[in-house]
């Protein structure tokens, strides 16, 4: 473990930025592996007031619900947690006989360079973010079955996310959730946090649902699951790759493209 130590602070896209510089650093030969992730401790009267100064935590008659993609949604709820994942060269982790959960194929940044907290309505920056994963790991759009969704249930962030995603899929109704429904938003932990969802919903062939979406106006050419779903009931013969997005706070964002090993 002595390719290096870096701390990366990018708001909301921090632990999926984590992850995807690992992987660069791997592929560029400048690590053999890596231990890659982050952490959130921030429940905290400082930074719930602030977060509810800015009008982004879930409010109304039912602020402790988070519902991405909902009509009804009004914010998010914030949580605390830690994502680790374990990443080293395939060859290092077959010659150790590893158990492999899943390959690392694409990563990809962007920055909207629009608003310090609201995302740029054309969704470019998100767009990017996606192109340059899927072009990274030589792959098209059509080869990808699922998206794991940044989604946090804000009303703007989520329409935002729906209308990139549907620019980068048309007319393919791919799979899309987010499990802020179920767990809340991490905030610098929820992308890495999600990445390993991702990696067991391909493992364990089943798709989480959007809780708590009961009523949508985003779902126009998307398949946003309303319940727990086995991939090959959604996403056919495809092979199991996913895509999964992180959209932070002043712009910045990130999206890694992961595969069923």
């Amino acid at each position: 473990m002595r390719g290096g130590v870096e701390s990366t602070s990018t708001a909301c896209a921090t632990g999926l930025h984590c992850i995807g510089n690992s992987f660069r650093s791997i592929r560029y030969g400048d690590s053999r592996r890596a231990l890659a992730g982050a952490v959130e401790c921030a429940l905290n009267p400082i930074a719930l007031a602030g977060f509810d100064r800015m009008r982004a935590l879930a409010r109304g008659d039912q602020p402790n619900i988070s519902r991405p993609f909902d009509k009804k949604r009004a914010g998010f709820v914030m949580s605390e947690g830690v994502g680790l994942v374990f990443m080293e060269r395939l060859e290092d982790a077959q010659a150790r006989g590893a158990q492999i959960l899943a390959e690392v194929v694409g990563y990809g940044i962007s920055s909207d360079c629009y608003h310090i907290s609201t995302p740029d309505p054309s969704a470019i920056g998100a767009v990017l973010s996606m192109n340059r994963a899927i072009g990274n790991a030589h792959l098209e759009p059509k080869d990808i079955g699922y998206v794991n969704a940044h989604a946090t249930s804000t009303p703007n962030g989520d329409s935002v996310e729906a209308e990139a995603v549907r620019q980068v899929f048309p007319e393919q109704n791919i799979a899309v959730s987010s499990v802020k429904g179920h767990i809340g938003h991490l905030l610098g932990a929820a992308g890495s946090v999600e990445a390993i969802a991702t990696i067991f919903a391909m493992n364990d062939d089943v798709l989480p649902a959007n809780r708590n979406l009961e009523e949508t106006d985003e779902g126009n050419g998307l398949n946003l699951l309303r319940e727990n779903q086995k991939w090959s009931d959604v996403s056919g013969n495809k092979s199991r790759i996913s895509i999964c997005n992180s959209f932070g706070f002043g712009a910045t964002n990130a999206s890694l493209i992961l595969k069923q090993f």
